[in-house]
Order: C-alpha cells, then structure tokens, then sequence
C-alpha cells in the first residue's frame, strides 16, 4: 500500500516561492529586530503574531476552494472515472462486455449483469462518498484552526499595540 505522495516537478511550483518567503522572513527578522546584542522583543512578538496571521489567511485561501468542491460533491454519485462504466446500465454492459470479450468468460443474463452491475455500483458510490466525506472533515478542520489561529492572534496582537498605547488597563 502506496501511503505517501509523489509530486511532478510542474506541481511543486510554490517551493520556490515559500523558500524565497522564508529567507525574506528570516533576514528581516534578524536584521530589523535584533540590534546588537539586544533583541527587541516587542518587534519580534509583532513579527511571530502577524506571521502567524499570515500564514491562517494563506492556509484559508488554500483550504476553502477543495471544501467548497467536496461540499458539493458529497452528495453527487460521480462514478465516471472508473472501468467498466457504472452510468447507465447499458454503458456496464457495453463497457464490461468489451473488456471481457478476450477473457474468454463465460457471457451472463441481464438478470445476473444487473445484480453485478448494482453490486459494483453501490460498492464505487460507497467507496467514493467516504472519500469524499474523509477529504471534507480535513479541510474544515484546516479552515476551523486556520480561524483559530487567526483570530486568537490577532486579538492578542490589538491587545499589545492597546497596551503600549496605555488605552487598555
């Protein structure tokens, strides 16, 4: 069982760009806020909050558009990838029919090609809705503790800009 996923060179076009992203990231935050042997930490507590602000909004950018899709899709019973066709009835049996025809079976009934066909298309929708549904819980979970994370620094980064202003006691 194959767990793990193999990427094209043409699907990893965003490596280039976090990377680049990180070291901005990291040459900013050592040469603007660490002066001399002192760092100030405030600045660094801005950076980290709105980093992390930025990385729940990219996070939400990313997950929303795949749950949308799943969200639809969840009750759809899109079986169209698979071999033979479990469309129509008779797209089964013209699909199932020529892929046996040199397998020397032995040929079957409607009655028996219906049963096998409701069979393998119960087993496809089946199959497909939970992982549709498996897919649909891991992007809300992504979007719920992208908000999370958004919201509770966000809160947490207005609280110290108040606080230096000495308008929140």
């Amino acid at each position: 069982m194959n767990v793990g996923y193999s990427f094209t060179s043409s699907q990893l076009w965003w490596v280039p760009p976090i990377l680049i992203g990180i070291a901005l990231w990291i040459l900013i935050a050592s040469s603007r806020y660490i002066q001399g042997d002192t760092v100030n930490n405030d600045r660094v507590a801005q950076l980290y909050g709105y980093s992390v602000c930025l990385i729940a909004v990219v996070t939400l950018l990313f997950s929303i558009p795949p749950l949308v899709g799943q969200a639809l899709s969840l009750n759809s019973d899109d079986t169209q990838s698979y071999e033979p066709s479990v469309q129509t009835f008779a797209a089964y049996k013209a699909t199932r029919n020529s892929q046996s025809s040199g397998d020397g079976l032995k040929a079957k009934s409607n009655a028996d090609l219906r049963t096998e066909y409701e069979a393998v298309r119960a087993a496809r929708l089946s199959a497909a809705h939970a992982q549709t549904a498996r897919a649909f819980v891991t992007s809300t979970t992504m979007v719920v503790l992208a908000l999370v994370l958004f919201l509770l620094h966000w809160r947490w980064l207005r609280e110290r800009a108040l606080l230096a202003e000495g308008t929140l006691l």
